[in-house]
């Protein structure tokens, strides 16, 4: 979300309106974006200003915007630009984020067209809101952790790089340690297998490490120290002793 962008309050797709969509787009029937009844959501009712239909409209032309054309078979660049694209336009409180139900109406009206031509509608773990692998939801939160410039082009993470850093409690939870394993992992000079296995051990390793401590992120250069040095410890038989 852009910066000084106040978060609104985003509407929560109920259970059966998901049900119906979801049942739609298997028989093929993508719905119309944007296109919703009044009675299938709700919005939280403690207070903050809801996200209405133009400004949900305005969201809609701003992804479409960054993504220029680039559809989900390009799965690389659609995912490097969605992951944008959410971080500067999504305007989104933390609490709601975690919620299933709002992911459930980004994915089933807002941008339905979208996720499907990412993931075909086979796998309902891609589709539902509260999974960590969910189409955009795991491109949202790439984008809120990582630095843009590990999120795509030639300094970007490939899909089990993003995994091993975002699915790691450790690493999820502070962005400056996940920049700096993220920059450890592009400075390798590994490609391919080895990347991908570089990748795995120096994660097994920072977990072992850091244990049950909480690394603050108020030094980086502290936690680029600390994941160079276990970076220097990952050869192709290393393992945590």
């Amino acid at each position: 979300m852009d910066a000084g962008t106040e978060a609104l309050l985003q509407r929560r797709l109920k259970p059966e309106a998901v049900e119906l969509r979801w049942a739609a787009l298997q028989d093929g029937q993508v719905p119309a974006p944007l296109a919703v009844e009044s009675d299938e959501y709700t919005v939280d009712p403690t207070g903050g200003t809801a996200v209405d239909d133009a400004q949900l409209s305005a969201f809609r032309a701003a992804v479409l915007a960054e993504l220029d054309g680039v559809r989900g078979d390009a799965t690389r660049e659609f995912d490097h630009r969605m992951s944008l694209a959410l971080r500067r336009h999504l305007r989104i409180l933390p609490a709601e984020a975690g919620r299933g139900d709002v992911w459930d109406y980004l994915t089933f009206v807002v941008f339905p067209d979208l996720v499907i031509s990412r993931f075909a509608p086979k796998t309902r773990e891609r589709y539902r809101g509260d999974s960590r692998r969910h189409a955009l939801r795991r491109l949202w939160r790439r984008g809120l952790v990582l630095s843009p410039r590990f999120l795509g082009g030639d300094h970007g993470l490939a899909e089990d790089e993003f995994v091993q850093i975002l699915e790691r409690q450790t690493t999820s939870l502070s962005p400056a340690l996940s920049d700096a394993v993220a920059s450890a992992i592009v400075g390798s000079g590994l490609t391919g297998g080895e990347r991908r296995e570089f990748a795995r051990r120096l994660m097994k390793i920072i977990t072992y490490r850091t244990g049950m401590y909480w690394l603050g992120d108020e030094d980086s250069e502290a936690l680029s120290r600390f994941v160079d040095a276990c970076a220097a410890e990952v050869t192709p038989s290393s393992e945590p002793s």
